[in-house]
């Protein structure tokens, strides 16, 4: 569960990104399944109820280090990449790009690769389009799946049509980050050490970049 919010708009308050997916048991003796709840998905969900309804319930938790932070140069490129609930931190790096705009610092250019089933599934969409507008973001590229009416893809295949930007922001020395699924990550490295093997450059790989500690992950499932 990822935060997806950043400390410098409220240190007080933190959001979180999380799916609430259908869980199966299965009896093979009887020969049946049933449905039920994720564990902590649900118990968030009852902890939201609860605070709608002006009872609010303690929560015990803890947060985990991560290496997802923006670079300390805010004129450093950023290239984002994730799938599904896997945006989240990228929510929390919007607001954070906001913040240092509104103080007057100088953006690098960023990009966001995002992959969704539909349109519908695209979080934060409303925050991502506004983002754009204002310069926050530079490029949003959009896979979707599912979507009826669309040339159905995932987020690899758009990081391939967008070969020359990602070779470019690579070269500019950008920071690259990838949060989503195991098999979404792997995909996503394959598409971008193909891209990066046409680059004459020192930077001519995805192990390259984590060496020179260019590229992180945040992967899950």
């Amino acid at each position: 569960y990822t935060i997806s919010s950043s400390s410098l708009i409220d240190p007080t308050r933190l959001s979180l990104t999380a799916a609430m997916l259908p869980c199966w048991s299965f009896q093979p003796l009887q020969g049946t399944a049933s449905a039920r709840q994720s564990l902590v998905t649900a118990m968030l969900q009852s902890v939201e109820t609860a605070f709608s309804h002006h009872s609010p319930k303690m929560v015990r938790g803890f947060i985990q280090t991560s290496n997802f932070h923006l670079p300390a140069v805010p004129d450093r490129p950023v290239l984002m990449i994730a799938a599904g609930t896997g945006i989240a931190p990228f929510r929390g790096f919007v607001q954070e790009r906001e913040y240092l705009q509104r103080h007057g610092s100088k953006l690098g250019e960023a990009a966001l690769f995002f992959g969704c089933r539909t349109r519908a599934a695209f979080l934060y969409e409303a925050e991502t389009q506004k983002a754009q507008a204002e310069g926050v973001l530079s490029e949003v590229h959009v896979a979707f799946s599912r979507q009826e009416g669309c040339d159905n893809q995932y987020v690899q295949h758009v990081i391939r049509q967008q070969g020359d930007l990602v070779r470019r922001y690579v070269h500019h020395k950008a920071i690259i980050y990838v949060c989503g699924a195991t098999n979404m990550a792997a995909a996503v490295t394959e598409a971008l050490d193909d891209l990066l093997r046409l680059q004459n450059a020192e930077s001519n790989s995805v192990a390259t970049l984590r060496q020179n500690n260019r590229y992180f992950e945040e992967v899950f499932g």
